[in-house]
């Protein structure tokens, strides 16, 4: 089944699980749980600022995250940073090191709260494996010239 095949779907934020074997992820020592890769995504890979602009703009509709249905949990293999920035401004408790910035943002947000999401459902991992490594490794689309 070709990608552009995949069924569309609404899922709540608070179903989906981080991907443990997100490659940008990189817990070390810690033991892999849904608060570590938070907390990792938002220490080493920016989901604080990808916060910021969903609190302001919200998401962008063109963009879905790719879920995959693996030991009955539906986990998201494209777009954990997004979803890392969603469960914190939805319950910005769980990542006590930005807790304050993270309700402040919520609190001000002209965004109402994103409790779900419309995702790309993917047959299998390595089917998604293909499409998620075309995104990251070539640039499809050209940027703007600033007076554009």
């Amino acid at each position: 089944m070709a990608s552009n095949d995949w069924p569309t779907e609404t899922a709540s934020v608070v179903s989906l699980w981080l991907d443990e074997q997100n490659v940008r992820i990189d817990l070390g020592s810690k033991t892999p749980s849904q608060d570590a890769l938070i907390e990792d995504l938002f220490i080493n890979q920016g989901a604080l600022d990808l916060a910021k602009s969903i609190a302001s703009e919200g998401l962008f509709p063109n963009d879905l995250p790719i879920i995959v249905e693996e030991g009955g949990k539906q986990v998201v293999l494209e777009g954990n940073r997004r979803l890392a920035a969603l469960k914190a401004l939805l319950n910005p408790d769980a990542i006590p090191k930005y807790k304050a910035q993270l309700q402040k943002l919520a609190e001000s947000s002209p965004v109402p709260p994103i409790e779900n999401i419309t995702v790309v459902r993917a047959p299998d991992r390595a089917s998604a494996d293909r499409v998620i490594a075309r995104i990251h490794t070539t640039k499809s689309r050209k940027p703007w010239a600033p007076l554009r």
